[in-house]
């Protein structure tokens, strides 16, 4: 889906902002906020969270003037990853995990592979970070 896309069917969708959103909308609207925010909506008995969903998507948009990148590396949910050896300590979590620092993290600790619900390819060029970081 192109940014195009997303601002058409969000335009649609703001049209119809004051009034329940029918079945199809919510499904175009968790479509809209993975392809836009890079994450799935998480849905509450409310049903506020839709209309939440559309102003962020908005906001994303308008902000940032670009769609979510798909990302090759997915930490399974509520896993965050930290170690004193690795970046310093820092904490990663989905909102800041890049597929460069996951693939850094499970050459440095593989058996940690338990901890992703999504492993993309391991790049020759974090391996051989790896091998400079040994010598």
């Amino acid at each position: 889906m192109t940014r195009d896309e997303a601002l058409t069917i969000l335009q649609g969708l703001r049209e119809r902002f004051d009034a329940p959103y029918s079945l199809e909308d919510k499904a175009a609207i968790r479509s809209l906020y993975k392809a836009v925010m890079g994450v799935e909506l998480r849905v509450t008995s409310c049903q506020n969270c839709f209309h939440d969903a559309v102003i962020l998507i908005h906001k994303q948009l308008k902000s940032n003037n670009q769609m979510a990148k798909e990302k090759k590396f997915w930490l399974k949910n509520g896993i965050v990853l930290t170690s004193p050896n690795f970046h310093g300590g820092a904490v990663f979590t989905n909102a800041n995990l890049t597929d460069e620092i996951a693939a850094e993290y499970l050459i440095l600790f593989p058996n940690m592979v338990t901890r992703f619900s999504r492993v993309g390819e391991l790049r020759p060029k974090a391996k051989a970070k790896k091998a400079k970081k040994a010598q």
